[in-house]
């Protein structure tokens, strides 16, 4: 006998999922509306991830580091002589008005100091401390787990308000084809959080900060920097300064083996050198641009690096 399989209304025609919810381009935060982003609010608040330690921990930096805009203007003026819980209320009141009322970049850099809360720093001093392999990565995953929860509601609420970033573990990246992202920014920025490659995770968040702000010159500047910086790390060159050598670390990393010796794949590892470098001498902060950048322009390069980090990392 077969077993009856109940089908939900809708789910497999894109046609009647339309009309319940129209889909709106990618779009971003700064073009949500009021009521939009308290719905948004509330779903973190009904999924229990509005810590009350971690929003005062939050606003504390943002005052310190942007005192002259003061986005925590109720905490800022609370009575020194008062009680913890006055403190924590001041706070939570200034992350939601600014999370309902500031633009895109004040949302994403408090959203991005929220979720560097959640990760547990003692485990990841554990695994950088650590040098078995097995060992790093369970005091990594632990770390990261608390993080997990916020990542998925935020990615979600993001998702359905057609939110143009994504949260990852190395902060908000500019969302992309969901097999992209599945497949090659995921996993490539998990292996990034292995504190052996600290310092490569640490610039490609600046390469999406930049890119974030628009300024996607210097977002190819510092995708070129990514590579090299791997290189240095991968082929055990720790601090020297190989500045305007990535030829050079090119042919040793090709010439040690670290690549198949596949045809195809040296082809590719040989026209991803040949793109970065191109793209950073002719539209980088480097030299003075030679052509209009745009903001494909720039995820085309990020792209490239990422990938080849990616199949870097999993030859390794």
């Amino acid at each position: 006998m077969e077993i009856p399989k109940f089908s939900l209304y809708g789910v497999n025609d894109p046609k009647i999922r339309e009309r319940i919810q129209i889909t709106l381009p990618w779009r971003s935060w700064d073009m949500l509306t009021r009521e939009e982003k308290e719905t948004a609010l509330q779903e973190l608040e009904n999924n229990e991830l509005l810590s009350y330690n971690n929003i005062l921990i939050t606003i504390k930096f943002l005052n310190k580091n942007y005192l002259r805009k003061l986005y925590g203007k109720n905490l800022h003026r609370c009575d020194n002589n008062l009680h913890h819980f006055h403190y924590v209320r001041a706070a939570v009141k200034d992350f939601s008005v600014i999370f309902l009322t500031e633009k895109s970049d004040v949302v994403l850099c408090m959203l991005s100091v929220f979720a560097k809360n959640f990760i547990d720093e003692c485990h990841l001093n554990q695994a950088e401390q650590s040098d078995n392999y097995d060992n790093r990565k369970k005091y990594i995953e632990l770390a990261y787990a608390p993080f997990y929860r916020l990542q998925n509601c935020v990615n979600h609420i993001f998702d359905q308000f057609c939110v143009n970033q994504v949260l990852t573990r190395s902060g908000f990246v500019p969302r992309q084809d969901k097999r992209v992202l599945d497949q090659i920014y995921t996993p490539t920025i998990k292996c990034l959080s292995d504190p052996k490659w600290s310092l490569v995770d640490n610039d490609l968040r600046s390469v999406f900060q930049d890119y974030r702000n628009g300024d996607y010159q210097e977002a190819i500047t510092k995708a070129h920097s990514v590579v090299h910086r791997f290189l240095q790390i991968y082929l055990n060159k720790g601090n020297k300064n190989h500045k305007g050598e990535l030829g050079k670390l090119f042919q040793e990393f090709k010439r040690d083996n670290i690549i198949s010796d596949n045809v195809f794949v040296i082809k590719i590892i040989d026209a991803v050198q040949s793109f970065v470098s191109s793209e950073r001498a002719n539209k980088s902060t480097a030299k003075p641009a030679s052509k209009n950048v745009t903001s494909s322009d720039a995820l085309l390069v990020v792209n490239a690096v990422m990938i080849f980090l990616q199949y870097c990392l999993k030859a390794n």
